[in-house]
């Protein structure tokens, strides 16, 4: 029997949306914050769209991620969720992560946004391990040591980059773009950069932050959203271009 779909304007109907814009998944954790709502409400409605038949929950390298397995047409009924989760109370549709620009899946991508383009690597310019090289390169010609790199390519957990210079610690969080569904889950991984400075910030309150991505109208209007974060946290933003070269837009105080 088919899956009924949940109640159009509840929070599993809203989670359930959210999933269909991202095939790769998302675990508990960017759900709410995509959605702007509580953690547990999304893991309560996830754990029981999976019992339903709607969404599989994959344990990866970290969290569990949730992907949608059926793609149910609309439908009028309500999917059944037995007592307990309180999701019947619909939410402004306008209800956004804040500063995250909402971008429709069919926006033009930029013209540097070259899926054919690749490295020495065999990866695309925009990979987020080739955003890594560029950065860790140019970090050295401006005179900071490089203490660690994370590898990319297997998620190692941890900072993607550490340097040190002048008694100067700084923390990289890098993120490159995706080929598939770049829109939906682009705005996953600017989220988490995000959160990776919250993180950073939380742990050290001296060291210097910034953010690595690669060129994209998409990763730039965004940051043109969070500009009061970048100014309260604060951290630079360092961008790659499919050169390989590095320009920064610096917070206060600035790693240049």
């Amino acid at each position: 029997m088919t899956p009924q779909s949940p109640r159009p304007g509840t929070h599993a109907a809203r989670i359930l949306d959210e999933l269909r814009k991202i095939p790769e998944g998302a675990s508990d954790g960017q759900l709410a914050r995509l959605l702007a709502t509580r953690h547990e409400i999304v893991n309560s409605n996830c754990r029981l769209m999976e019992a339903q038949g709607l969404i599989t929950r994959e344990k990866r390298y970290g969290p569990i991620v949730n992907k949608v397995i059926v793609q149910p047409p609309a439908a009028s009924g309500t999917m059944a969720f037995d007592e307990g989760v309180q999701d019947a109370a619909a939410l402004p549709k306008d209800v956004t992560t804040p500063g995250i620009i909402p971008v429709s899946d069919h926006a033009p991508m930029p013209e540097s946004f070259n899926p054919v383009v690749t490295t020495e690597s065999g990866r695309p310019w925009f990979w987020e391990g080739n955003v890594q090289a560029a950065v860790v390169a140019w970090l050295c010609q401006q005179g900071w040591t490089v203490l660690r790199t994370a590898d990319t390519a297997t998620r190692e957990p941890g900072k993607d980059i550490e340097a040190r210079r002048d008694g100067s610690d700084l923390w990289v969080t890098v993120k490159g773009l995706p080929l598939a569904h770049p829109n939906a889950q682009a705005r996953l991984w600017f989220a988490d950069a995000i959160f990776d400075v919250v993180r950073y910030r939380q742990e050290n309150s001296a060291v210097l932050i910034a953010i690595a991505l690669p060129v994209s109208h998409l990763y730039q209007r965004w940051m043109e959203r969070t500009a009061w974060f970048q100014r309260a946290a604060p951290f630079d933003y360092l961008w790659v271009s499919e050169d390989g070269a590095v320009r920064y837009d610096p917070g206060r105080p600035s790693i240049l």
